[in-house]
């Protein structure tokens, strides 16, 4: 467990023109859906999670993301993948080191209905502002065409591996087409 002693601090780093960051995500998988999320500031879905703090590990991480978020305690169940995914946002160069696990929010998780959405809310740190987040029930067979980032989301969803794997991935935002 981490020490929380320490002050918090977010594994993120920025050199010039780029940055580097550590994310954790979730895989929930309902009847056929997975859960995303978005924020108002972006068109774009992605997994919940969130940065990995200095010394806390990974799977903790993501338990700890969802605890804040939704106030969910989910399983980790397994990592599904290590990626290392490049990508451009506002003319800065991202290098993010994300750990992908399958989670499972459990019977009492109270957001399981597929025909709305519901919300949660990540704090902001210091002078940055908390950001409303939106979640949503995706049907798993559609999510090719979803504008969902890492792009390569949009077919892996569809067979998860049965052994961890590492990926690198150059992302290129293609409008969701």
């Amino acid at each position: 467990m981490l020490n929380r002693t320490i002050p918090r601090k977010m594994i993120v780093m920025a050199h010039h023109n780029a940055r580097f960051g550590m994310r954790v995500a979730g895989i929930a998988i309902h009847e056929g859906h997975v859960l995303l999320q978005h924020t108002a500031q972006g068109d774009f879905w992605f997994l919940p999670g969130g940065r990995v703090e200095m010394l806390e590990p990974a799977a903790e991480s993501l338990r700890r993301e969802m605890k804040e978020e939704i106030d969910a305690d989910v399983t980790v169940v397994r990592l599904l993948w290590v990626i290392e995914n490049f990508f451009e946002e506002n003319k800065l160069g991202h290098h993010e080191l994300g750990m992908y696990f399958l989670i499972d929010p459990g019977s009492h998780f109270p957001y399981y209905d597929k025909t709305q959405p519901f919300y949660g809310r990540e704090d902001g740190l210091g002078d940055t502002p908390s950001i409303r987040l939106t979640f949503r029930w995706f049907p798993i067979a559609q999510i090719a065409d979803t504008y969902l980032f890492p792009t390569f989301l949009r077919t892996a969803l569809q067979d998860l591996p049965q052994h961890t794997q590492h990926i690198v991935h150059y992302d290129v935002d293609d409008g969701g087409t």
